[in-house]
Formats: structure tokens, C-alpha cells, sequence
């Protein structure tokens, strides 16, 4: 991709992001269910997002030790960071068996993984606790790439996210403050949010009109800044929410805030901040340690797609799969038309969503086998 229009196309596929979810338009094949790592039960709970019920253990095992963080990947399966090994585990998204070790333990100085993202350009973005860094890994195959963001502000990365401008943000946990890099260069740009309260942050999300709304750990709140780092109020809080860990919008645009100390999920009015209910009960399904949550849509059979494709990624069927390509998919973010799934839906999974931008972003070249267009 021509580097002068990186920026904006990473800005692009972040504010998507933000505004549509990884949710926006599941099809019939497909459920939508919130996903929770429990750090001390050492397991990934499934629950509804319709009600926080819960479902099932989704993924667990000897190899997952500590989970915290979580993200799909390009390939639509779960990826979760584990704190105690330093590694990522990858989990078929539909049966949430285990993979395989995607990103090998150490790798790149990896060390106490924390949070971790998918960034607009298909890599993934890994937290390292023991380091002090921000570790950029290959989307496709989990090589490391470089050590991404690094600072002497940033002591304790947690949550790290990227913004509706592009750029990578940090809760750094240990300084009280939430940091900002270049999305492009992995550059320090300097403090974005500090003072006013601010305790250990940990969980980021950016809401519709920039704002960013941040876990404070030690004040047992959720504080709101806008789009330039200046403290508007503190967002959410109530009796219910202790040691607030990950933070993150749902399907219905209200606020879902991991309470780390009663071992719950707490959701808030998107809007207003104002507290709803528990909609994770304290303990529900064994949970233990709740750091961080991803709505996801799980498959349960069948394909939106055309069969006659051959080639993912190669949306417009020239036989290339290119920054074109990638440009379709992004346009038609959140459309549930049938034609533009058949087109644009590149995992299948009923959705037009950044995840299939990034997924074409992967694949860039040459397309062996391109597939005929969508009738």
C-alpha cells in the first residue's frame, strides 16, 4: 500500500471499528456471544450477549495458563495472550479447540503478555508486561516483527487500542497514564490522558465521537476523556464494579466493564454511563479473575458465501488481490445486503467487518486460483 495513504486507511479501519464492532451484522448461520478470560480459572468463558448467561467453558487446558488478553485474528479464530508463559494460543472460533501456539513463548523478549489487538494492517499488537513494551507479530504466521512502542513513560502496559485517528494508545498502568504512539512508526507522540484520579489504568475503549473511556483500577471507575486527552467526567461507576479491568462496547452500544474483584461483568448505558445491571453474576460458570471480553460472533454451520470461491481476498475477482480489494471491503463495513456478504464477507462468519479488510490486507499479491465473481 502506498505509505502516504497508510494513515488514513489505518484511521479508516479503526473508526470502523469503533462505530461498527466485530458484530455488526451477523448473519442467520451465526449467534453473537461474549467471550470472558478468567485469569485464576485459567479458561476462556462463553456467555450470551443477550442476557450474560452462561453457555460454556470455551476454551481451557494445560497449555492455557493466566489468560488475559484476547483478539480475533485475520483468520477469524481466537487468539489469547497468556500472562504467566508469555505466549499466544490460538482457538478454532467455532468448537474452541486448541490450535496450536501461535506466537511462541518469549518470542521477540515477550514477557508477561497483557493486552493485545489486531491492528488495521493484520498484525497483531501484544502488551508485554515484563518488558515494558508493545510487540508487533505477523498476522498470518505469529513471527515477531519488531518491538513496536516502547518509552520511558510506559511502565506496566495493559490495554492497548487503536484510535479513531490512527494511532496506538497504551494504558500504562504503573505511571497512571494513557500514552500514545504513532500508528504508523510505532513513535512515541506523548502523554494523551493523566491526572484527574487516574490510578492504574487498565481497560481502553473509544466510543462513536472519539472519546476514550478508560478502567480505573484503583478508584473503581471508568473515566472519560475526549478526542484530545482532556478529562470531560468520570463515565461509570457503582457499588458492583470493583477493580474495573477490561472495557468494551456490545452489539446493543452499552458499555461492558470486567469487575476484576467481584469476578463479574458490569454493564453500563453506552450514553449516559449510568449503571444497568450485573449482567455477568459474580462467579457465573466459574469465573475467576475477569480481565478481558470480546463479542464475537460464533458459527454454528453453514457459509454465506458463494461456493465457487477459490481465492479469499480477492474480492472484485481480477485475479489480484490488492489495495482494491481492500478498499470494497471497507466500503461496505456493516451492510447486511445479501449481495454485498456474497462479495465482501471474506471469513464467512455473516459480518462485514475490519477483520475481513484484514484478512485481504494479508493476502496482498497474487491470487493462483481466482474465483469466479459473485452471481
Amino acid at each position: 500500500m502506498n505509505p502516504s495513504n497508510l494513515r488514513s486507511h489505518r484511521a479508516a479501519l479503526a473508526l470502523s471499528a469503533a462505530c461498527c464492532g466485530l458484530f455488526a451484522s451477523a448473519g442467520a448461520n451465526a449467534q453473537v456471544d461474549v467471550l470472558v478470560s478468567g485469569r485464576f480459572n485459567d479458561q476462556v468463558l462463553r456467555y450470551s450477549a443477550v442476557d450474560g448467561s452462561f453457555i460454556e467453558v470455551f476454551a481451557d487446558g494445560e497449555e492455557l495458563d493466566n489468560p488475559i488478553g484476547m483478539a480475533i485474528g485475520p483468520d477469524g479464530n481466537l487468539y489469547v495472550a497468556t500472562g504467566d508463559i508469555g505466549n499466544v494460543l490460538r482457538y478454532d472460533i467455532r468448537t474452541g479447540d486448541f490450535i496450536d501456539e501461535f506466537i511462541e513463548t518469549g518470542s521477540g523478549g515477550l514477557l508477561r503478555a497483557r493486552g493485545m489487538t489486531l491492528g488495521p494492517d493484520g498484525d497483531f499488537y501484544v502488551s508485554s508486561g515484563g518488558s515494558d513494551q508493545v510487540l508487533q507479530y505477523n498476522g498470518g504466521n505469529g513471527d515477531f516483527v519488531r518491538v513496536f512502542a516502547e518509552s520511558e513513560d510506559l511502565d506496566g502496559p495493559i490495554a492497548v487500542e487503536f484510535g479513531p485517528d490512527g494511532d496506538l494508545y497504551v494504558a500504562s498502568a504503573l505511571t497512571n497514564r494513557v500514552l500514545r504512539f504513532d500508528g504508523d512508526t510505532g513513535e512515541y507522540v506523548g502523554i494523551f490522558a493523566f491526572g484527574n484520579g487516574l490510578l492504574n489504568p487498565t481497560g481502553l475503549a473509544f466510543d462513536r465521537e472519539g472519546n476514550l473511556l478508560v478502567g480505573n483500577a484503583v478508584r473503581h471507575t471508568v473515566m472519560m476523556f475526549n478526542p484530545v486527552g482532556q478529562f470531560v467526567r468520570v463515565f461509570a461507576e457503582h457499588q458492583s464494579l470493583n477493580v474495573p479491568i477490561g472495557v468494551t462496547f456490545g452489539p446493543d452500544g452499552q458499555l461492558y466493564v470486567a469487575s476484576f474483584g467481584r469476578d463479574s461483568v458490569i454493564r453500563f448505558d453506552g450514553t449516559t454511563g449510568e449503571f444497568i445491571d450485573e449482567f455477568v453474576p459474580s462467579g457465573s460458570g466459574g469465573l475467576n479473575g475477569t480481565h478481558f471480553m470480546l463479542f464475537v460472533t460464533i458459527p454454528d454451520g453453514g457459509c454465506t458465501r458463494d461456493p465457487q470461491w477459490q481465492c479469499d481476498g480477492d474480492v472484485d475477482g481480477d485475479g489480484q488481490v490488492n489495495p482494491v480489494d481492500s478498499g470494497l471491503v471497507q466500503a461496505a463495513f456493516g451492510s447486511g445486503d445479501e449481495q454485498d456478504l456474497c462479495n465482501y464477507d471474506v471469513d464467512c462468519d455473516g459480518q462485514i467487518n475490519p477483520v475481513d479488510s484484514g484478512i485481504v490486507q494479508s493476502l496482498f499479491g497474487t491470487c493462483e486460483e481466482p474465483r469466479e465473481a459473485c452471481p
